[in-house]
Protein backbone atom coordinates (compact mmCIF):
# COMPACT_ATOMS: atom_id res chain seq x y z
CA UNK A 1 0.00 0.00 0.00
CA UNK A 2 2.66 2.44 -0.78
CA UNK A 3 -0.40 5.35 -0.96
CA UNK A 4 -0.95 4.86 2.43
CA UNK A 5 2.38 4.35 3.86
CA UNK A 6 3.06 7.82 2.58
CA UNK A 7 0.07 8.99 4.34
CA UNK A 8 0.82 7.19 7.53
CA UNK A 9 4.57 8.69 7.27
CA UNK A 10 4.02 12.36 6.33
CA UNK A 11 0.88 13.21 8.57
CA UNK A 12 1.48 15.01 11.60
CA UNK A 13 -0.01 17.46 13.74
CA UNK A 14 -3.15 19.36 12.77
CA UNK A 15 -1.65 21.04 9.89
CA UNK A 16 -2.67 22.62 6.45
CA UNK A 17 -0.11 20.32 5.25
CA UNK A 18 -1.38 17.39 6.22
CA UNK A 19 -4.61 18.67 4.44
CA UNK A 20 -2.83 18.65 0.85
CA UNK A 21 -1.20 15.68 2.03
CA UNK A 22 -4.82 14.06 2.49
CA UNK A 23 -5.46 16.00 -0.95
CA UNK A 24 -2.76 14.91 -3.26
CA UNK A 25 -3.56 10.82 -1.33
CA UNK A 26 -7.07 11.49 -2.61
CA UNK A 27 -5.88 12.28 -6.47
CA UNK A 28 -3.65 9.19 -6.09
CA UNK A 29 -6.55 7.24 -5.31
CA UNK A 30 -8.86 8.64 -7.86
CA UNK A 31 -5.79 6.96 -10.59
CA UNK A 32 -6.61 3.43 -9.43
CA UNK A 33 -8.34 1.07 -11.56
CA UNK A 34 -11.78 1.13 -9.76
CA UNK A 35 -12.43 4.58 -10.33
CA UNK A 36 -12.38 4.35 -13.59
CA UNK A 37 -16.27 2.92 -14.51
CA UNK A 38 -16.91 6.20 -12.71
CA UNK A 39 -15.68 8.55 -15.08
CA UNK A 40 -18.27 7.57 -18.30
CA UNK A 41 -20.89 7.40 -15.44
CA UNK A 42 -20.11 11.14 -14.16
CA UNK A 43 -19.69 12.22 -17.57
CA UNK A 44 -23.48 10.46 -19.27
CA UNK A 45 -25.31 11.72 -16.02
CA UNK A 46 -23.86 15.16 -15.07
CA UNK A 47 -23.76 15.61 -19.26
CA UNK A 48 -27.73 15.01 -19.38
CA UNK A 49 -28.11 17.41 -16.25
CA UNK A 50 -25.94 20.30 -17.99
CA UNK A 51 -27.85 19.60 -20.74
CA UNK A 52 -24.92 21.26 -22.88
CA UNK A 53 -24.13 24.40 -20.83
CA UNK A 54 -20.11 24.17 -19.40
CA UNK A 55 -21.97 26.33 -16.18
CA UNK A 56 -24.72 24.16 -15.35
CA UNK A 57 -22.81 21.00 -15.99
CA UNK A 58 -19.53 22.34 -13.68
CA UNK A 59 -22.97 23.57 -10.89
CA UNK A 60 -24.35 19.63 -11.26
CA UNK A 61 -20.48 18.48 -10.77
CA UNK A 62 -19.91 20.41 -7.58
CA UNK A 63 -23.28 19.04 -6.06
CA UNK A 64 -22.14 15.83 -7.25
CA UNK A 65 -18.68 15.62 -5.55
CA UNK A 66 -20.20 17.45 -2.52
CA UNK A 67 -22.21 14.62 -2.38
CA UNK A 68 -19.38 12.29 -2.56
CA UNK A 69 -17.36 14.71 0.12
CA UNK A 70 -20.80 14.46 2.99
CA UNK A 71 -19.72 10.58 2.98
CA UNK A 72 -16.32 11.01 3.35
CA UNK A 73 -17.17 14.01 5.85
CA UNK A 74 -19.14 12.11 8.03
CA UNK A 75 -16.66 9.44 8.47
CA UNK A 76 -14.50 11.64 9.52
CA UNK A 77 -16.57 13.31 11.95
CA UNK A 78 -17.61 9.91 13.23
CA UNK A 79 -13.94 8.61 13.61
CA UNK A 80 -13.28 11.55 15.97
CA UNK A 81 -16.05 11.09 17.64
CA UNK A 82 -16.30 7.41 18.40
CA UNK A 83 -15.30 6.14 21.56
CA UNK A 84 -15.18 2.99 20.43
CA UNK A 85 -13.10 1.71 17.84
CA UNK A 86 -14.43 2.74 14.51
CA UNK A 87 -16.04 0.27 12.02
CA UNK A 88 -17.59 -1.90 15.11
CA UNK A 89 -21.01 -1.35 14.18
CA UNK A 90 -20.35 -1.32 10.82
CA UNK A 91 -18.60 -4.38 10.25
CA UNK A 92 -20.96 -5.95 12.73
CA UNK A 93 -23.62 -9.02 11.07
CA UNK A 94 -26.69 -6.25 11.47
CA UNK A 95 -24.19 -3.14 10.08
CA UNK A 96 -24.16 -5.59 7.05
CA UNK A 97 -27.39 -6.67 7.28
CA UNK A 98 -28.59 -2.46 6.80
CA UNK A 99 -26.16 -2.07 4.48
CA UNK A 100 -27.03 -4.60 2.50
CA UNK A 101 -30.69 -3.79 2.09
CA UNK A 102 -30.53 -0.54 1.49
CA UNK A 103 -28.48 -1.32 -1.54
CA UNK A 104 -31.08 -3.90 -2.43
CA UNK A 105 -33.56 -1.73 -1.99
CA UNK A 106 -32.48 1.27 -4.48
CA UNK A 107 -31.07 -1.42 -6.74
CA UNK A 108 -34.81 -2.43 -6.98
CA UNK A 109 -36.06 0.93 -7.81
CA UNK A 110 -33.47 1.35 -10.57
CA UNK A 111 -34.44 -1.58 -12.56
CA UNK A 112 -38.32 -0.35 -12.18
CA UNK A 113 -39.87 -2.34 -9.54
CA UNK A 114 -41.01 0.96 -7.88
CA UNK A 115 -40.46 4.15 -8.09
CA UNK A 116 -38.63 6.17 -5.83
CA UNK A 117 -38.95 9.76 -7.71
CA UNK A 118 -35.79 9.56 -8.90
CA UNK A 119 -35.97 10.56 -12.19
CA UNK A 120 -33.18 10.89 -14.11
CA UNK A 121 -31.35 13.68 -16.03
CA UNK A 122 -33.06 13.81 -19.46
CA UNK A 123 -36.41 14.51 -18.09
CA UNK A 124 -37.35 17.79 -19.55
CA UNK A 125 -39.63 18.72 -17.02
CA UNK A 126 -37.21 18.53 -14.18
CA UNK A 127 -36.96 21.13 -11.99
CA UNK A 128 -33.25 22.57 -10.99
CA UNK A 129 -34.31 22.11 -7.54
CA UNK A 130 -34.65 18.37 -8.19
CA UNK A 131 -31.57 18.16 -10.51
CA UNK A 132 -29.63 19.40 -7.32
CA UNK A 133 -31.04 16.94 -5.10
CA UNK A 134 -30.66 14.31 -7.56
CA UNK A 135 -26.63 15.39 -8.33
CA UNK A 136 -25.78 15.30 -4.59
CA UNK A 137 -27.84 12.24 -3.84
CA UNK A 138 -25.93 10.29 -6.71
CA UNK A 139 -22.69 11.36 -5.71
CA UNK A 140 -23.23 10.10 -2.31
CA UNK A 141 -23.77 6.83 -4.41
CA UNK A 142 -20.86 7.04 -6.25
CA UNK A 143 -19.11 7.37 -2.86
CA UNK A 144 -20.12 3.49 -1.73
CA UNK A 145 -19.67 2.43 -5.36
CA UNK A 146 -15.65 4.06 -4.55
CA UNK A 147 -15.20 2.34 -0.76
CA UNK A 148 -13.27 -0.64 -2.00
CA UNK A 149 -10.75 1.41 -4.18
CA UNK A 150 -10.15 3.72 -0.99
CA UNK A 151 -10.47 1.52 1.92
CA UNK A 152 -6.55 1.27 2.63
CA UNK A 153 -5.85 4.91 2.68
CA UNK A 154 -9.05 5.49 3.93
CA UNK A 155 -8.43 3.13 6.84
CA UNK A 156 -4.74 5.68 7.73
CA UNK A 157 -6.84 8.32 7.35
CA UNK A 158 -9.38 7.40 10.07
CA UNK A 159 -7.00 6.03 12.45
CA UNK A 160 -5.01 9.53 12.40
CA UNK A 161 -8.59 11.23 13.02
CA UNK A 162 -9.34 8.92 15.81
CA UNK A 163 -6.32 9.32 17.37
CA UNK A 164 -6.26 13.19 17.21
CA UNK A 165 -10.23 13.09 18.59
CA UNK A 166 -10.37 16.66 16.78
CA UNK A 167 -13.97 16.47 15.24
CA UNK A 168 -13.46 19.87 13.05
CA UNK A 169 -10.34 18.50 11.57
CA UNK A 170 -11.17 15.21 10.91
CA UNK A 171 -14.02 16.40 9.24
CA UNK A 172 -11.44 18.63 7.11
CA UNK A 173 -8.94 16.11 6.84
CA UNK A 174 -11.32 13.54 5.37
CA UNK A 175 -13.15 16.60 3.05
CA UNK A 176 -9.98 16.99 1.52
CA UNK A 177 -9.47 13.71 0.51
CA UNK A 178 -12.63 13.29 -0.59
CA UNK A 179 -12.09 16.68 -2.98
CA UNK A 180 -8.87 15.23 -4.75
CA UNK A 181 -10.31 11.78 -5.15
CA UNK A 182 -13.10 13.88 -7.07
CA UNK A 183 -10.69 16.11 -8.87
CA UNK A 184 -10.59 14.18 -12.20
CA UNK A 185 -14.49 13.17 -11.41
CA UNK A 186 -15.13 16.93 -11.37
CA UNK A 187 -13.06 17.60 -14.65
CA UNK A 188 -15.08 15.20 -16.27
CA UNK A 189 -18.23 16.32 -15.72
CA UNK A 190 -17.80 19.93 -16.58
CA UNK A 191 -16.62 19.02 -19.47
CA UNK A 192 -19.48 16.14 -20.40
CA UNK A 193 -21.42 18.25 -22.87
CA UNK A 194 -18.63 18.02 -25.37
CA UNK A 195 -17.55 13.99 -24.13
CA UNK A 196 -21.01 12.48 -24.42
CA UNK A 197 -23.33 11.99 -27.52
CA UNK A 198 -27.28 13.37 -27.78
CA UNK A 199 -29.73 12.26 -25.13
CA UNK A 200 -31.63 8.90 -25.82
CA UNK A 201 -31.18 5.19 -24.70
CA UNK A 202 -27.99 5.58 -22.50
CA UNK A 203 -29.98 7.32 -19.81
CA UNK A 204 -31.63 3.89 -19.09
CA UNK A 205 -28.58 2.39 -19.45
CA UNK A 206 -26.86 4.69 -16.56
CA UNK A 207 -30.01 3.72 -14.69
CA UNK A 208 -29.67 0.01 -15.19
CA UNK A 209 -26.13 0.58 -14.59
CA UNK A 210 -26.34 1.92 -11.17
CA UNK A 211 -29.11 -0.63 -10.32
CA UNK A 212 -26.31 -3.82 -11.10
CA UNK A 213 -23.83 -1.83 -8.99
CA UNK A 214 -25.83 -1.45 -6.49
CA UNK A 215 -27.25 -5.07 -6.60
CA UNK A 216 -23.71 -6.34 -6.51
CA UNK A 217 -22.97 -4.44 -3.38
CA UNK A 218 -26.22 -5.65 -1.54
CA UNK A 219 -25.23 -9.13 -2.38
CA UNK A 220 -21.34 -8.75 -1.02
CA UNK A 221 -23.33 -7.12 2.21
CA UNK A 222 -26.03 -9.82 2.68
CA UNK A 223 -23.85 -12.34 1.75
CA UNK A 224 -21.09 -11.30 4.56
CA UNK A 225 -23.67 -10.54 6.87
CA UNK A 226 -25.02 -14.31 6.83
CA UNK A 227 -21.32 -15.38 7.39
CA UNK A 228 -20.51 -13.20 10.03
CA UNK A 229 -24.01 -14.16 11.69
CA UNK A 230 -23.15 -17.67 11.11
CA UNK A 231 -19.38 -17.70 12.46
CA UNK A 232 -20.56 -15.79 15.32
CA UNK A 233 -22.41 -18.55 17.17
CA UNK A 234 -21.15 -20.39 20.64
CA UNK A 235 -17.66 -20.58 20.99
CA UNK A 236 -15.76 -23.46 20.40
CA UNK A 237 -13.21 -22.43 23.21
CA UNK A 238 -13.30 -25.82 26.11
CA UNK A 239 -15.46 -24.30 29.30
CA UNK A 240 -11.93 -25.22 31.38
CA UNK A 241 -10.30 -22.49 28.78
CA UNK A 242 -12.96 -20.16 28.61
CA UNK A 243 -13.49 -19.73 31.91
CA UNK A 244 -9.68 -18.50 31.99
CA UNK A 245 -10.04 -16.02 28.72
CA UNK A 246 -10.24 -12.98 30.44
CA UNK A 247 -8.50 -9.51 30.33
CA UNK A 248 -7.71 -9.42 33.99
CA UNK A 249 -3.92 -9.40 34.69
CA UNK A 250 -1.84 -11.94 35.81
CA UNK A 251 -1.01 -11.84 39.62
CA UNK A 252 2.06 -13.75 39.24
CA UNK A 253 4.01 -10.21 39.69
CA UNK A 254 1.77 -7.66 40.70
CA UNK A 255 4.45 -5.48 42.05
CA UNK A 256 5.16 -4.52 38.11
CA UNK A 257 3.94 -1.52 36.74
CA UNK A 258 4.40 -0.63 32.91
CA UNK A 259 3.25 1.94 30.87
CA UNK A 260 0.19 -0.41 29.44
CA UNK A 261 -2.81 -2.50 31.01
CA UNK A 262 -2.03 -6.21 31.62
CA UNK A 263 -3.80 -9.17 29.77
CA UNK A 264 -4.43 -12.79 29.86
CA UNK A 265 -5.90 -14.30 26.56
CA UNK A 266 -6.45 -17.53 25.53
CA UNK A 267 -5.20 -18.53 22.18
CA UNK A 268 -7.07 -19.03 19.06
CA UNK A 269 -6.20 -23.34 18.69
CA UNK A 270 -6.90 -23.41 22.73
CA UNK A 271 -3.02 -24.37 23.71
CA UNK A 272 -2.69 -21.75 26.04
CA UNK A 273 -3.37 -18.69 28.12
CA UNK A 274 -1.41 -15.92 27.68
CA UNK A 275 -0.27 -13.76 30.19
CA UNK A 276 1.56 -10.26 29.04
CA UNK A 277 3.05 -8.91 32.48
CA UNK A 278 4.60 -12.73 32.81
CA UNK A 279 6.27 -12.40 29.24
CA UNK A 280 7.83 -8.95 29.65
CA UNK A 281 11.72 -9.11 30.04
CA UNK A 282 12.42 -11.99 27.95
CA UNK A 283 11.83 -10.50 24.57
CA UNK A 284 10.68 -7.63 22.33
CA UNK A 285 6.85 -8.19 22.11
CA UNK A 286 5.05 -7.08 19.18
CA UNK A 287 1.17 -6.89 19.28
CA UNK A 288 -0.64 -6.61 16.20
CA UNK A 289 -4.81 -5.89 16.40
CA UNK A 290 -6.88 -7.14 13.94
CA UNK A 291 -9.90 -8.09 13.03
CA UNK A 292 -10.49 -10.09 9.51
CA UNK A 293 -13.12 -7.70 8.55
CA UNK A 294 -10.29 -5.59 8.11
CA UNK A 295 -8.75 -5.04 4.86
CA UNK A 296 -5.70 -3.14 5.53
CA UNK A 297 -5.41 -5.92 8.48
CA UNK A 298 -5.64 -8.67 5.97
CA UNK A 299 -2.98 -6.91 4.23
CA UNK A 300 -0.25 -6.07 6.58
CA UNK A 301 -0.72 -9.63 8.84
CA UNK A 302 1.22 -11.81 5.60
CA UNK A 303 3.34 -9.06 5.80
CA UNK A 304 4.51 -8.78 9.47
CA UNK A 305 4.37 -12.69 9.26
CA UNK A 306 7.33 -12.76 6.09
CA UNK A 307 9.80 -11.05 8.84
CA UNK A 308 9.34 -13.01 11.86
CA UNK A 309 11.99 -15.29 11.01
CA UNK A 310 14.67 -12.14 10.78
CA UNK A 311 14.02 -11.42 14.50
CA UNK A 312 14.64 -14.25 16.72
CA UNK A 313 14.83 -11.99 19.93
CA UNK A 314 11.12 -10.65 18.89
CA UNK A 315 7.72 -12.26 19.65
CA UNK A 316 4.67 -11.60 17.51
CA UNK A 317 1.20 -11.61 18.35
CA UNK A 318 -1.63 -10.95 16.70
CA UNK A 319 -4.82 -9.89 18.68
CA UNK A 320 -8.18 -10.58 17.67
CA UNK A 321 -11.07 -8.42 18.29
CA UNK A 322 -14.68 -9.92 19.19
CA UNK A 323 -14.36 -13.02 17.00
CA UNK A 324 -14.74 -16.53 17.43
CA UNK A 325 -12.09 -18.77 17.26
CA UNK A 326 -13.70 -20.61 14.27
CA UNK A 327 -13.41 -17.67 12.29
CA UNK A 328 -9.89 -16.72 13.12
CA UNK A 329 -8.46 -20.32 12.50
CA UNK A 330 -10.64 -20.61 9.00
CA UNK A 331 -9.44 -16.88 7.76
CA UNK A 332 -5.54 -17.85 8.54
CA UNK A 333 -5.90 -21.14 7.14
CA UNK A 334 -7.25 -19.40 3.82
CA UNK A 335 -4.82 -17.11 3.86
CA UNK A 336 -1.75 -19.26 5.25
CA UNK A 337 -1.09 -17.27 7.78
CA UNK A 338 0.48 -18.83 10.77
CA UNK A 339 1.09 -16.29 13.56
CA UNK A 340 -0.48 -17.27 16.66
CA UNK A 341 -3.20 -15.60 17.97
CA UNK A 342 -5.16 -14.27 20.79
CA UNK A 343 -8.71 -13.96 21.24
CA UNK A 344 -9.99 -10.32 23.06
CA UNK A 345 -13.91 -12.04 22.43
CA UNK A 346 -15.00 -9.20 24.44
CA UNK A 347 -13.00 -6.56 23.40
CA UNK A 348 -12.43 -5.73 26.71
CA UNK A 349 -8.44 -5.38 26.02
CA UNK A 350 -8.83 -3.00 23.44
CA UNK A 351 -11.23 -1.31 25.79
CA UNK A 352 -7.83 -1.11 27.91
CA UNK A 353 -5.62 -0.02 25.61
CA UNK A 354 -8.05 2.88 23.99
CA UNK A 355 -7.78 0.78 20.47
CA UNK A 356 -10.35 3.57 18.22
CA UNK A 357 -9.05 1.85 15.27
CA UNK A 358 -6.96 -1.01 13.61
CA UNK A 359 -4.70 -2.45 12.59
CA UNK A 360 -2.97 -1.07 15.42
CA UNK A 361 0.40 -2.44 16.46
CA UNK A 362 2.03 -2.56 19.53
CA UNK A 363 5.40 -2.52 20.48
CA UNK A 364 7.03 -3.71 23.45
CA UNK A 365 10.36 -3.51 25.21
CA UNK A 366 12.38 -5.83 26.95
CA UNK A 367 12.08 -3.30 29.76
CA UNK A 368 8.65 -3.11 29.56
CA UNK A 369 9.08 0.68 27.67
CA UNK A 370 6.55 1.43 24.60
CA UNK A 371 8.79 1.24 21.20
CA UNK A 372 6.19 1.86 18.97
CA UNK A 373 2.64 2.27 18.80
CA UNK A 374 -0.63 2.85 16.21
CA UNK A 375 -1.31 2.65 12.82
CA UNK A 376 2.35 1.79 11.42
CA UNK A 377 3.02 0.58 7.82
CA UNK A 378 4.97 -2.55 8.19
CA UNK A 379 8.52 -0.67 7.12
CA UNK A 380 8.01 1.52 10.27
CA UNK A 381 7.75 -1.76 12.24
CA UNK A 382 11.04 -3.06 10.76
CA UNK A 383 12.86 0.21 10.62
CA UNK A 384 12.15 0.06 14.80
CA UNK A 385 13.24 -3.80 15.13
CA UNK A 386 16.12 -3.26 13.31
CA UNK A 387 17.43 -0.18 15.11
CA UNK A 388 18.51 -2.51 17.99
CA UNK A 389 16.27 -0.45 20.80
CA UNK A 390 15.77 -3.44 23.53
Amino acid sequence: MPIAETLTNSLSGSSPAALAIAFAGGVLTSLTPCIYPLIPVTIAFIGGLGKGSKTRSLFYSLLYVLGIATVYTALGAFAALGGTMFGEWASSPWGYLVMGNICLLFALSFFGLFEINFSLAGNRQLGSKSAAIIAFFTGTLAALTASACTAPVLAVLLAYVAKSQNVIYGSLLLFSFSLGMCLLLLIAGTFSGSLMPRAGKWMLTIKTLFGVILLLMAEFYLFTAGRNFVSAGPSSVPATVAAQHTAEPSVKNPAKQYPFPDFSLARHDNSEIYHLYERIGHKRIVLLFFATWCPGCMEELPEIMKITGDFPDTEFLAVNLKESSDKVSSTFQSKGITLPALLDKDGAVAKKFKIQYIPYVLIIGTGGQVLLEGSQPVSKIIEILRSGNE
